[in-house]
């Protein structure tokens, strides 16, 4: 999505679903074991951005 198109409010909630987002994945990462490595976790998470 593009940010230019947001109101400052749609933006902090955009921030505030995006960070719950990460340490949602983070936490079922470390909860399933931690079977991948960082790096493709970190591969994921910018993939998700895109």
């Amino acid at each position: 999505f593009s940010s230019k198109l947001l109101s400052q409010v749609e933006k902090e909630y955009s921030y505030v679903y995006l960070t719950n987002a990460f340490f949602g994945v983070c936490q079922m990462w470390i909860a399933r074991g931690k079977k991948e490595s960082p790096e493709q976790m970190a591969d994921f998470l910018l993939k998700m951005l895109d």
